[in-house]
């Protein structure tokens, strides 16, 4: 049997939001869990117009790509840091290569 987290959403649910948004994220702290979206160019434009620190975006960040769970994973400033920490992993690019010509 699966732990019990607050916040945590039903399997029909989560299918409903893949269904939406394609790929969803899961983040686990502390018997809490919320859902996240993959981030679009759009969420990072506006992070950085908005936001000028570091933190700041990746608190931006979060709160654009929020999409349900334990609200206080996004109230209490403890463990809205530690899920910061994941934004760059949340943020998917594909590098190519560049040559002089």
């Amino acid at each position: 049997m699966s732990k019990e987290y607050k916040g945590q959403l039903s399997a029909a649910e989560i299918a409903e939001l893949k269904a939406k948004h394609k790929d969803i994220f899961q983040y686990k702290v502390d018997g809490k869990i919320c859902y996240l979206r993959d981030v679009t160019i759009d969420d990072i434009d506006y992070a950085q117009t908005v936001k000028k620190s570091n933190i700041g975006f990746k608190m931006m960040i979060i709160d654009s790509i929020w999409l349900a769970g334990c609200e206080e994973i996004r109230s209490n400033k403890r463990y809205k840091l530690g899920l910061s920490s994941f934004v760059s992993d949340l943020i998917e690019i594909e590098v190519g290569e560049l040559d002089r010509l």
